[in-house]
């Protein structure tokens, strides 16, 4: 019996290796939002890089003009909300070392896949993804920031998250 309780060697989210970018088969606007939100989280995580400063970069290419820096500012408030929200905070992982990007941490999968989810009108995986990445804490914060950011795709139209707030 104590055998079904024990953890199985590679299943720890912890230490899972990242998945890749290419399997969240993700349109060109989720893959800025996603390389956007990881240069907030790097900025995070290591404050001295000034990585927040390549994401307002990165936002205003990427991102047809004027929005680009509008949009910026949605995603880092959505990575606002997942960091207020997390018990373990400093542990938000980034793919830090995978100079192409073609890896993604647990984390920011939740994070794009509950993006996508809203955008798909898919409100139970939206709150799985969010739940998992907010550590089973109140995630309708970080739910209704996503939610504002899906807007700008005119993919939603009538507010879920956001009619609480």
């Amino acid at each position: 019996m104590a055998g079904l309780f024990r953890k199985r060697a590679g299943t720890d989210p912890e230490t899972a290796p990242p998945s890749s970018v290419e399997d969240l088969d993700l349109d060109e606007f989720a893959l800025n939002v996603l390389d956007v939100a990881r240069h907030f989280l790097i900025s995070l995580a290591v404050p001295e890089s000034l990585a927040w400063v390549e994401a307002i970069r990165r936002a205003e290419c990427a991102f047809p003009p004027p929005y680009g820096a509008t949009i910026a500012s949605a995603i880092l408030v959505a990575v606002q909300e997942t960091q207020i929200s997390r018990f373990h905070r400093s542990r938000l992982r980034v793919a830090l070392h995978t100079p192409d990007g073609a890896a993604v941490t647990n984390e920011e999968r939740y994070f794009i896949e509950a993006f996508q989810d809203i955008r798909k009108g898919r409100h139970s995986r939206a709150y799985a993804n969010a739940l998992m990445l907010c550590e089973g804490v109140n995630s309708h914060a970080f739910l209704a920031a996503l939610e504002r950011l899906a807007v700008i795709t005119g993919e939603v139209d009538a507010l879920h998250y956001n009619a609480a707030v």
